[in-house]
């Protein structure tokens, strides 16, 4: 989903903040949400943007109140004036499914006692085909001597066209052991993108897709385990491994990626919050260098908070009187 904003980096999505933040009207008064369409058709699709619900509200607002595209010429240098209006819908039912068992590994005989389970778990999100329908109208125009907009030929019409783009059957299966201090757990996904049908008339697929393949272990540590007092007691460790078969092919061979991935996560304020700060890194590598091909090297840093509602916490608890 973030494909598309992958090369604008942090600097692009700075351009954007300030984009948003800092109005979207130009000096002499023009709507910038004109200028800066096709940026926003990029970012709206980079999820991992922080303001892009922001964005997205207020791009919507905007966008209601845009006209067509207009180029102006001016007058006897042989051009003609341009209008341009498009008009793009897309729908699509969708719908996920899973189911997970919870089951006892090792028995506890006394109250003291720490003891193994289990979940095993499976998921599929369902096959979906996103329906479109597309209006564009392109003409040329000249203007009258109050400023009134005469048609004089239309350049292109595309008059309600129609495609579809079918997305295939995605699915996992997921399995973990746990106890009062440890969590281990192994998780595989697929979806084969070769199934992926483009159905845009002008369009084709530049190159054949692939599965796209994940396996991934990971195991969690809790000093204290659920007696946890002190601060570090309460602190979750977190390591894991990762390997990808990426959907794309580059000169006929699958892209592999491999990762490794360490965290911190601790504990906010006193003992009687779930809240957390959360600290993340993933050091890794796609590609690969054999036949004059690219590796890629990569490192990502996740810092988040987590706010857990608790009955025990004083900004959850609902007051009689406000």
């Amino acid at each position: 989903e973030s494909q598309g904003a992958a090369a604008l980096g942090e600097l692009g999505l700075e351009v954007l903040d300030a984009w948003l933040y800092d109005g979207l009207t130009t000096d002499d008064g023009r709507s910038r949400a004109q200028d800066d369409l096709n940026a926003a058709k990029v970012i709206v699709t980079h999820a991992g943007w922080p303001k892009r619900a922001a964005f997205l509200e207020k791009l919507r607002a905007v966008l209601a109140k845009v006209p067509p595209r207009k180029a102006y010429y001016p007058g006897g240098a042989g051009y003609y004036n341009t209008s341009a209006f498009t008009s793009l819908n897309i729908s699509s039912p969708t719908g996920n499914v899973g189911a997970q068992y919870v089951g006892t590994l090792t028995r506890r005989t006394r109250e003291e006692d720490d003891h193994w389970r289990f979940i095993v778990g499976a998921f599929a999100e369902l096959a979906s085909s996103l329906e479109a329908d597309n209006t564009t109208l392109v003409n040329s125009f000249v203007l009258g001597g109050t400023g009134v907009e005469f048609p004089r030929d239309t350049v292109a019409f595309v008059d309600g066209a129609s495609g579809s783009v079918r997305l295939p059957l995605a699915y996992g299966l997921g399995y973990s052991i746990f106890n009062e201090k440890w969590l281990v757990s192994l998780e595989y996904r697929r979806r084969d993108w070769n199934s992926l049908r483009v159905d845009v008339e002008g369009y084709q697929l530049p190159e054949e897709l692939g599965a796209s393949v994940s396996y991934a272990l990971g195991a969690q540590f809790r000093p204290g385990g659920a007696r946890a007092k002190t601060f570090l007691e309460r602190t979750l460790f977190r390591a894991g491994v990762l390997y990808q078969e990426d959907y794309l092919r580059v000169q006929g061979q699958q892209l592999g990626k491999i990762g490794t991935t360490f965290g911190l996560s601790l504990p906010l304020l006193n003992s009687s919050t779930r809240s957390r700060f959360n600290l993340g890194v993933e050091l890794g590598e796609r590609g690969t260098m054999e036949g004059d091909r690219i590796r890629e090297r990569y490192a990502d840093i996740y810092i988040g908070f987590t706010i857990t509602p608790d009955i025990r916490e004083v900004w959850f608890r609902k007051r009689r009187i406000q």
